[in-house]
Parts: structure tokens; sequence; C-alpha cells
């Protein structure tokens, strides 16, 4: 590795130390002087100084990494599309929201070139970008990270790949926490249609993405459905063991809630102490009997709906 090479990637090291010790100026500082990687390090500037509110700077470090990408002899369209996606985040922090859409759609067709050269390395620095940008409150973009994160994972790994799966499950908790329950409904069944045929119907994995779709047909009132998905959760938890009895617990409960929404308070109640004694007893066989035993008193009432 030629010196200079060496010295840059010291230096990039230096600053990310700093930055995730929390020392954002110090990073900044320790960002290495230009040279034949200086887009590469415009574009980690640009996003220190977001972080430390200077968005105008980070507007101006951004654009010219991505000039200086787009002028490169060899484009690079993951880093390209990197930090057009940057640069889209600094313009909506700054309120400009259709030059920002702007950037996400010239991102977004960077990606695809990406894509189509089979580069899937970009698709999971996307969903990581989207957890960031989530964390902190900016969903719109949170939102375009995970939806171009999931068309990149599908032509690379294909639509029913595991990594296609995931990326489905972040999104159904996406419109979950917006309300916007018909598209996380799709986007949980999705899910579960995947695994079921990567694992198997009957794997107690499923159970949490289950749980979460009868959570949200609660949310929905459409409590028979609840009943239906999250009886089918506690079922297949209850094949699960150790770290899994946390999931069956939720389950239990979820289906408390349900009832209680049924107005059935008595099985709501037993529902409930059951998933305390769950987390007491780590599922002894006579939890067990007892949790079949309820779902099958709840099996009465779904056989009537």
């Amino acid at each position: 590795m030629a010196l200079v090479d060496l010295t840059w990637h010291c230096f990039m090291d230096l600053a990310s130390a700093a930055f995730y010790a929390g020392r954002t100026a110090q990073a900044v500082a320790h960002l290495p002087a230009p040279n034949r990687r200086l887009a590469e390090t415009l574009n980690c500037m640009g996003v220190l100084y977001a972080h430390e509110g200077r968005r105008a700077r980070a507007e101006q470090c951004l654009r010219q990494a991505v000039e200086i990408f787009q002028s490169l002899s060899r484009p690079d369209p993951s880093r390209l599309a990197i930090a057009r996606f940057n640069l889209a985040v600094v313009l909506e922090m700054l309120g400009r929201s259709s030059e920002a859409a702007e950037q996400y759609r010239e991102a977004a067709e960077v990606a695809r070139q990406a894509a189509t050269a089979g580069d899937d390395h970009l698709a999971h620095v996307l969903q990581e970008m989207a957890e960031t940008e989530m964390a902190e409150g900016r969903r719109t973009s949170a939102l375009f990270a995970l939806r171009e994160a999931l068309r990149l994972h599908e032509t690379t790994a294909g639509p029913e790949s595991w990594e296609a799966a995931v990326c489905q499950d972040k999104l159904a908790e996406w419109y979950l926490a917006e309300s916007r329950y018909a598209e996380a409904e799709e986007a949980l069944w999705r899910v579960i249609r995947i695994k079921e045929k990567l694992l198997g119907p009957e794997d107690p994995g499923l159970a949490r993405h289950y749980r979460r779709l009868g959570e949200l047909y609660v949310l929905a009132n459409k409590y028979a459905q609840a009943d239906r998905v999250l009886a089918h959760a506690a079922r297949l938890s209850l094949q699960g063991t150790g770290r899994r009895t946390n999931q069956l617990a939720e389950s239990l409960r979820a289906l408390a809630d349900s009832q209680q929404a049924h107005v059935r308070p008595s099985l709501a109640g037993k529902l409930r102490q059951l998933a305390q004694r769950v987390q007491r007893s780590r599922l002894k066989e006579d939890v067990r009997n007892e949790i079949m035993e309820t779902i099958q008193e709840l099996s009465g009432y779904l056989d009537r709906d």
C-alpha cells in the first residue's frame, strides 16, 4: 500500500474513533487533507458537519463529493448514491424539500446502476443508514433508504431471499409506527411467506412476525383476525426455548388485549396471568399445558366468529 494511502487510512481511523466517542469537532480535525480520496473524505466531513448542526458547511462538502464522484474516470455508483443520499438528508434538514426530493431521485437512479452491476453492498449500507435516520427522527429519508434497500436486495439476492425478508420487516415497522396499517399488513405477510418458505411453516422464529401482525389487527380493530394470528404466534412460541419465552409472553399479552377489546375479561385475565408465569417459570410443563388449554378455549370463540 502506498504511503499516501496508508496515511489517509490512519487519519480516517482517528476521525472515526473521535466521532464514535462523541467528539465531532475532533473528528473533523482528524480528517485527512485532500488527496486522491478527496471525495470520500468530503462525504465523511459532510456527515460530521451535519451532526454538528453546521448544515451549510455540510451541504458544501457533500456537493463537492458528488461532483468528484461524478467526474471519476471509473465511476463508483455505490459511493455516489451514498453521497447523494447524504446530501438529500442535509437539504431536508435545511427545509429545502424539493431539492431534497430531487437528490433522493438521483440517488435512486444511481443505486439502480449499482444493482445492475450485482452490488448488494449498497443495500446493506442503506439499511444501516435508515436505522440512523429513524433514530434521529428523519422518517422520510429512512423510508427512502428502506425502499431502495429492498429494491436492491430483490434485484441482487432475489425477491424471496432472506435479505429481502429482513428489509420488508423493517419497512413493516416503519408503516406500523405511521399507522399505515394496510401497507404494514402487506409487508408483514410478505415477510411471513418468505420465511415460511425458507425455514418451514412451523419454525418458532415466525412467532414474532405473527405477533406483530396480531398487534396490527388489534390497532385496526380487526379483533377476530388478531385472535387467529396471535393464537398461532403463541403455538409457535411454545415450540421455542430460551429467549423465545419472551416472545411467548408478548404473544399472550397481545392476546389478552384483544380479548379485553372483545369484552372477555375472564379470558383476558387468564392470558395475562399465563404471560407472567411464562416469564417466571421458563415454560414448565404445567404452564405449557395450561396455555394449550386456554388457546383451545379461545378456539371456541374463533369458530363462532
